[in-house]
This record gives structure tokens, C-alpha cells and sequence, in this order.
């Protein structure tokens, strides 16, 4: 009787603990709750970040997920991370097509943000006062630039776009989408620039001289 009680006793906890797990479409298994980044940091609708909650306002760095609760994410709400000092980095998956105004104006700590190729807009004030960020990456996907976009961005140094500079050219930047433009660089795939009194300069690289020691071949 007590052989039979602990084999049913075994198959009990077994089955307990296989509750939590199941298998992907490959047969490998893999916890239901499995995801890039914990959804219980972001506050959410229809398909857009509107915010961090009280526990996902004291992370450094942050993910934003593909998608949640099957819905994939597609934009980053106005305001959505306003004022969160303790945000270091974040990235942006692919999929996310734009950055709505004041998205992370007043993140003073944000020193690296990674953007996917899928931007195309990038709204007044997102990057308002985000003191910290030195460089940033913008993809050729990007279509506009608006008002104040980096305003107050006064430690921006250098801005590297994946595209040429005729293709810099083409995206629609507001006159006043930085207040220190002229401290900028850009680097369109090894092409650098700055900005000069009205519009983008390029800046000549020097050559670097190879040196090398002068050795009569007859006394060798």
C-alpha cells in the first residue's frame, strides 16, 4: 500500500511541476512566460508604450518587447518614459515605427538608446533634455525629424546615419530640431559632416601618412 501511495505520490508532483512548462513548435520546452523583457515594466495600448509602471520606472536598462499579449508594438506613446531619471539605455526592437513627442524628454540619465531600421519618425521633444547622450544611430528608414526632437541635448556629439548624405538630405528635419546643431558630426557611412551656418558641410579627413625607415638595398 505504501509502494502504491508513493508512486501516486510521484506522478502527482511530476505533473506539478510540468504545469508552468510547455513545448514550442520544435519540441523544445520552454516557460509560457518567456518573453524579451518582463511586460509588467510597461504600461501599453493598441500597440503602443504608454508608460512604465512603478516597478519598471526603477530599471536602467530596458527592452521594449516585439509585442504584448500578441499585439505587437508599434510606437512609443507622448510621454511614455517623461522624466524617468533612473533609464541608462534602452533599445527598440524592430517594428517600432515612431517616437511620439516628449516620449523621453527629461530622461537626464539616458546615454544609449538603440533604434531599429523600422523608424520613420522621430516627434516634437522626444529626446528633450536628455543631458547624457553623447551619440546616437539613426536608420535610412527615417523620414522626419520634427521640432525640438534633441533640444537641450547639449552632450550630443555625433549622430551616425545608415544612409548616404543625399538620403540625409531627403528626411524632413525641422529648422529647430537641436539647439547645438553646430556641435554635431554627422558620419553618413564614413562621409563626416557638421553643420555649418544654414545647412550640412562636409568635413575633409587628412590623409594619414605612412612612415617608414628610407634602406639602401646594397647594404642589405
Amino acid at each position: 500500500m505504501k509502494r502504491i501511495t508513493y508512486k501516486l505520490f510521484s506522478i502527482l508532483l511530476v505533473l506539478i511541476l510540468g504545469l508552468g512548462i510547455s513545448c514550442n513548435k520544435d519540441g523544445d520546452l520552454e516557460k509560457e512566460s518567456q518573453s524579451d523583457e518582463p511586460i509588467e515594466y510597461f504600461t501599453y495600448f493598441n500597440g503602443g508604450i504608454t508608460g512604465l509602471t512603478q516597478e519598471g520606472q526603477l530599471q536602467r536598462i530596458l527592452t521594449v518587447p516585439t509585442e504584448i499579449n500578441g499585439k505587437k508594438i508599434t510606437y512609443i506613446g507622448s510621454n511614455a518614459f517623461e522624466d524617468c531619471s533612473a533609464l541608462q539605455e534602452i533599445t527598440l526592437l524592430e517594428g517600432v515605427t515612431r517616437i511620439e513627442e516628449n516620449a523621453f524628454s527629461g530622461c537626464t540619465a539616458l546615454s544609449k538608446i538603440t533604434l531599429p531600421s523600422t523608424i520613420e519618425l522621430i516627434n516634437d521633444n522626444a529626446f528633450y533634455l536628455c543631458v547624457s547622450l553623447k551619440e546616437i544611430a539613426l536608420p535610412k528608414s527615417l523620414a522626419l525629424i520634427d521640432q525640438d526632437a534633441f533640444y537641450g541635448c547639449n552632450a550630443l556629439e555625433k549622430i551616425v546615419y545608415d544612409g548616404s548624405f543625399k538620403d540625409w538630405q531627403e528626411i524632413d528635419i525641422h529648422q529647430d530640431w537641436s539647439l547645438n546643431a553646430n556641435s554635431i558630426i554627422l558620419d553618413c557611412n564614413g562621409a563626416i559632416y557638421q553643420y555649418g551656418f544654414e545647412d550640412w558641410e562636409k568635413v575633409e579627413q587628412p590623409q594619414q601618412q605612412v612612415l617608414g625607415v628610407e634602406r639602401d638595398p646594397s647594404k642589405s
